[in-house]
């Protein structure tokens, strides 16, 4: 789950909030499902990531033997794509229908990777550092590395998140 999403979960939910209150801010596309169901779909689709990061993470360093931050990195790339895709299908949907379906996911999908990027940066960082230097457990410290990341992926993402 990266900090774009979390901007774009924010302002939907207040733009929901508004038309439902008839205050417009309907946009012209697709009806936004309530807040509380794209809250849930945002929570679910974060959660898949943490679970992608946690295999790949598995299948690369734990079973073929790749250097722990180089798995990192994959893992990480993995589950930001796979969180993308699914937040771009599932919850945000109507805002890319808005768009005109698929209209700018590129330009999305460039954001995300940049606020991303830091956040990368942060999780290899803490998860080499509890790992290699203090002898944690490989999967306890990658889940400190993710809630780590995770940190820094909420702070840019309210500036400068996801737009349509």
């Amino acid at each position: 789950m990266c900090s774009s999403d979390l901007l774009l979960l924010s302002r939907n939910t207040a733009l929901q909030m508004n038309a439902e209150a008839g205050h417009g801010g309907g946009g012209g596309g697709a009806t936004p499902p309530p807040w509380w169901v794209r809250a849930v779909r945002f929570g679910l689709v974060g959660g898949g990531g943490v679970g992608v990061d946690m295999l790949v993470l598995h299948l690369l360093a734990g079973g073929l033997g790749w250097p722990v931050p180089l798995a990192k990195v994959v893992a990480v790339e993995t589950a930001l794509l796979n969180n993308f895709l699914w937040n771009e299908l599932w919850t945000f949907r109507d805002r890319r229908d808005a768009a005109g379906r698929g209209r700018g996911v590129g330009r999305r999908l460039l954001r995300f990777h940049v606020i991303c990027l830091l956040g990368m940066l942060v999780g290899v960082g803490v998860l080499h550092g509890l790992h290699a230097g203090l002898g944690w457990n490989l999967y306890l410290a990658n889940l400190a590395a993710i809630v780590a990341a995770a940190g820094w992926h909420f702070t840019p993402g309210l500036r400068y998140g996801r737009r349509a």
